[in-house]
């Protein structure tokens, strides 16, 4: 069996690794927290489609850089160390990656170099930036969480131009998207949808959307009781195809009142339940 436990910086030296072979697809290979030194690939892995990769805790160097990502796939890819993660899925689809950083402010950048996409990408801890190419499959999701402070453990940038979001999960931490999202559960934590739309999501107790597009920025917005829907962070005219709000629901707005004073914010169905009798 190649792979193993990598020992020396290069990934694409066969030496470097305990098994005496770079890794190929289907083997397993951990990044140990006894590696002292920053992971670099000299060579092209990006046909390398592995089962596992695992960054120990303890693990303090880099694996890539900003400028040149490690290029390869991996079905379950853990990552609990490093001082910065930065890889680019290639061929295949990248089942599961989990991120639980050493610190809130360590960076990781993910993207896909060709075709390949990520399925299921869970932020526990870390400051995650998913880049304009990245790719998700057709049931994509982004988890959002938490370790020890639900509020700062986690933030995660969706960066412009990046594929469109299918599912989002969030239960603690902030998120802020220039991409379109499908679906969104918003449990806990603030979601700031910046320049791009948003077509149904769900505000529960103790979460924040903030909504600051131009035009239909959401096509369905429910926020039930202690959940904040938030328009008026930028001065533009915005319009939400329909919106729910529950007994207990905040929302911080300018609405357009129809025969009424005019405002920034349109609402074509409101379903306005706070009062209801």
């Amino acid at each position: 069996m190649s792979g193993g436990v990598l020992n020396a910086t290069d990934w694409s030296t066969a030496e470097n690794w305990s098994s005496g072979a770079i890794p190929v697809s289907t083997d397993d290979t951990v990044v140990p927290n006894t590696l002292a030194a920053n992971v670099t690939m000299s060579g092209d892995e990006s046909a390398v489609a592995l089962d596992l990769l695992h960054v120990h805790r303890g693990f303090t160097n880099t694996f890539g850089t900003s400028a040149s990502p490690l290029q390869f796939s991996s079905e379950f890819t853990k990552v609990f160390g490093s001082s910065g993660f930065y890889m680019e899925g290639t061929d295949v689809t990248s089942e599961e990656i989990r991120l639980q950083m050493p610190a809130n402010n360590t960076p990781v950048e993910l993207g896909n170099a060709d075709a390949g996409d990520f399925t299921r990408i869970i932020c526990n801890r870390g400051l995650v930036t998913l880049k304009a190419n990245i790719l998700f499959s057709a049931a994509g999701m982004v988890e959002v969480g938490w370790m020890t402070d639900r509020n700062g453990d986690v933030r995660v940038v969706l960066a412009a131009g990046a594929d469109t979001l299918p599912n989002l999960r969030m239960n603690g931490g902030r998120m802020t998207s220039d991409a379109i999202i499908t679906l969104a559960h918003l449990c806990a934590g603030t979601l700031t949808q910046d320049t791009a739309a948003i077509t149904t999501v769900y505000v529960y107790d103790g979460a924040r959307l903030e909504l600051n597009g131009s035009g239909t920025v959401a096509t369905t917005v429910v926020v039930y009781g202690g959940g904040t829907l938030d328009l008026l962070q930028t001065a533009l005219q915005k319009t939400v195809t329909t919106l729910y709000l529950f007994p207990g629901a905040k929302v911080i707005w300018d609405t357009n009142d129809v025969g009424a004073t005019p405002g920034l914010h349109t609402i074509s169905n409101l379903f306005d339940l706070r009062n209801a009798e």
